[in-house]
């Protein structure tokens, strides 16, 4: 971001001729590195009232996007983002405003709207270096969605750590439909995605629905095998079915989530 910080000043210092707005923006920008988010906003947003010609627009939409970015406001910090890249002329600034607002939709857990965006990316920018970094963060967006064989897929030949990471939780994740044959067993696709009392006692209720499904019938009570097969048998081999699927989903999100805030935590590249 400093690289980019020191772009977009020296065009502002070169060509803005307004020296009142240049330090307005030199002071919203000192706010926002020491962390005064909230002043830095109103700042820039008085320097863009101040601004007739326009020339401060591109920087203090930027940089109000990363202020409620920092916020974790994100819809509205894309909204700035636009803002910018609808007034840039510099290619290199409206990737960069392309790629915070794709940051923001993966941290906002929007992953279809990243996937438009990337596509949408793609059809303006064509150089290799583009379409890489375009591809790094579409696995990113794969990752928080839990989709690993795609993560690793996309992020082979772009990052090798990530690739190892994506393999590993994949290799870690638990199989729905692994749960599904153990599920055969009543109870046993519940232990398998570690609800062992839960799967105690979803055996037991199969086990003694199943008894008297069967005395039922073999005293010749068909009202009763009926009943006692269609409201509790069935119903618990259902249930214990539906159990499973659900367990193994909150076990593999749970999963996910841990890893991935770990990841943010301790990865040395790009991250969102």
């Amino acid at each position: 971001m400093r690289v980019i910080f020191l772009k977009i000043l020296l065009s502002v210092v070169l060509f803005a001729g307004d020296s009142t707005l240049t330090k307005q923006f030199e002071y919203a920008l000192e706010l926002y590195e020491k962390g005064n988010i909230y002043d830095s906003y109103t700042e820039f947003e008085r320097l863009k009232f101040f601004d007739s010609n326009g020339n401060f627009v591109f920087p203090a939409n930027y940089y109000q996007g990363f202020c409620l970015r920092e916020a974790g406001m994100y819809e509205l910090s894309n909204q700035k983002f636009l803002e910018a890249i609808q007034n840039a002329k510099d290619p290199a600034l409206i990737f960069d405003s392309n790629i915070m607002i794709i940051k923001n939709l993966i941290l906002s857990g929007d992953v279809l709207a990243v996937q438009r965006r990337i596509e949408y990316a793609k059809k303006s920018y064509t150089s290799s270096t583009q379409n890489e970094q375009l591809e790094f963060w579409r696995g990113w967006a794969l990752m928080f969605e839990g989709k690993w064989v795609e993560a690793s897929k996309t992020f082979t030949g772009i990052d090798e750590y990530l690739t190892s990471f994506c393999d590993s939780m994949d290799n870690e994740s638990l199989s729905v439909t692994t749960g599904l044959i153990l599920s055969l067993i009543p109870g046993l696709g519940q232990v398998y995605a570690g609800k062992y009392l839960e799967g105690a006692v979803s055996f037991a209720w199969n086990i003694f629905s199943g008894y008297l499904t069967i005395n039922s019938f073999l005293n010749k009570d068909f009202a009763g095998t009926v009943l006692a097969g269609n409201f509790l048998f069935l119903r618990f081999i259902t249930g214990n079915f539906n159990n499973t699927i659900k367990y193994i989903e909150e076990k593999n999100f749970e999963s996910r989530k841990e890893a991935i805030n770990q990841l943010l935590k301790n990865y040395k590249g790009q991250k969102p």
